[in-house]
């Protein structure tokens, strides 16, 4: 796409929509793409683009004629309404190669219901003019209609409007990922040729701080408590000294 606009600035590029209802997907419609610029002398400088544009990108999009739900499509749309499930679009990444991937977008069916099937379709291009991703909405509208199969009419008309983004930069993809090593006792992934690492020197207090624990507990605590034999015979010579200095008393006071 780029190629093509860079020597044909003027010239109007098709986009094929494919959407899916039931099954595999089926053709849609067609947008027309078409340059920012507009015809004059080839001596003329181009006019600025418009915001969020750049020179020799398409920034213009519109719908080739309006969609139509009838028939067996729109019986498969009411299956779509009866499930709530998504209605899809897509559309291939290199608009004019019919071997690159797609890209897609969806909305729910009840919210197209819900706005008469207005309908938003934005284009997200990359620098060489490939279609990076999709932005497709249904503006909310003041009265909505209730999501109802029933109360569909025998031909759906969209109200469709489409346009083109800015230029988006791909998302980078490192071909490495830089990561934290793995905690203690888990292997991570090991690389083909990549030299192990020596494993961390520990200090003897880090290896076998268990052991210090019960020094210091003794230390915060003051000493071991005393021990029961020991605390008994104590109180025994209390007791005893207690009773000769009661008899030495009682001796002075007959005297």
């Amino acid at each position: 796409l780029g190629l093509l606009l860079a020597t044909a600035a003027h010239a109007a590029t098709v986009v094929e929509l494919e959407h899916r209802l039931h099954g595999a997907f089926q053709p849609r419609g067609r947008l027309t793409l078409s340059s920012y610029e507009e015809p004059g002398d080839e001596d003329e400088e181009p006019l600025p683009p418009p915001s969020g544009g750049v020179a020799g990108a398409p920034l213009n999009a519109t719908f080739d004629e309006p969609f139509v739900l009838e028939e067996d499509d729109l019986l498969s749309f009411k299956e779509l309404l009866k499930s709530r499930e998504l209605y899809l679009l897509r559309a291939r990444t290199v608009i004019d190669s019919a071997a690159s991937e797609y890209v897609m977008a969806a909305i729910p069916a009840c919210d197209l219901q819900r706005s008469s099937f207005r309908e938003d379709l934005t284009l997200h291009l990359s620098e060489d003019g490939s279609l990076v991703s999709m932005d497709y909405q249904s503006p909310v509208v003041a009265l909505s209609r209730p999501c109802d199969p029933t109360a569909l009419a025998d031909a759906v008309k969209f109200q469709g409007r489409a346009r083109v983004g800015g230029v988006v930069e791909a998302h980078y993809i490192p071909v490495k990922v830089e990561m934290d090593a793995p905690p203690p006792g888990m292997e991570g992934v090991k690389v083909p040729g990549e030299k192990e690492k020596p494993p961390e020197k520990q200090s003897w207090i880090r290896r076998n701080w268990y052991l210090l624990l019960p020094v210091a507990f003794m230390l915060l605590g003051g000493g071991p408590p005393p021990e029961e034999g020991q605390g008994g015979q104590g109180q025994g010579q209390g007791q005893g000294e207690g009773q000769a200095q009661g008899g030495a008393g009682g001796a002075g006071g007959g005297g």
